[in-house]
């Protein structure tokens, strides 16, 4: 797989480490603001990683063609009725569960405040794909990153999370060539 020189661009941000970024753009080396960069070289030394980057984003968008937009008319309770059902399994529960717009993630975790946020647009998938969604949040209360244990603990409550992980790809890349993000 070649990567095509005129879709790589390099950005400098308030960071302290380069990042790598493979989407529908292109490859993005995002780095801090006086950072020398050598284009080629980084290209080089991630090559593999950005093939196989390039290669999963592949399979998304061929994924994307078969799914089907939802729309959950009682996406709240029907979050908090799964998050009330995992915390059963896990002897968890968070303090607070949020509810926003975000473009690039469905939920995010607060480990220390044990505060939930969940996408809005959770409401276009289907439910197995919410409540993957709800069990991978719910385990950030246990495991704060994604390390193998944390890994472990998802797949006793969803053994498809792999699979449910590349829909949810998918889904990303609808909603946002529809702009809904």
């Amino acid at each position: 797989m070649k990567i095509e020189e005129n879709r790589v661009f390099i950005l400098k941000r308030k960071i302290k480490n380069l990042r790598l970024e493979v989407d529908l753009e292109g490859i993005k080396i995002i780095v801090p603001e006086d950072f020398e960069i050598n284009k080629n070289q980084i290209l080089t030394k991630y090559k593999i990683w950005i093939e196989n980057k390039i290669k999963q984003l592949e399979e998304i968008k061929e994924i994307k063609n078969n799914l089907q937009i939802y729309k959950q008319n009682n996406l709240y309770s029907l979050v908090e009725n799964l998050v009330s059902k995992v915390s059963e399994f896990l002897r968890i529960k968070p303090k607070k569960i949020l509810f926003r717009k975000m473009k690039k993630r469905w939920g995010s975790c607060n480990y220390k405040e044990k505060i939930l946020i969940f996408n809005k647009n959770l409401e276009y998938l289907p439910k197995e794909l919410i409540e993957h969604v709800v069990i991978h949040e719910m385990c950030h209360l246990v495991i704060k990153d994604h390390r193998k244990e944390f890994w472990l603990l998802v797949s006793k409550l969803d053994p498809n999370f792999k699979k449910n992980i590349k829909l949810l790809s998918g889904y990303l890349l609808i909603l946002e060539s529809q702009n809904n993000l």
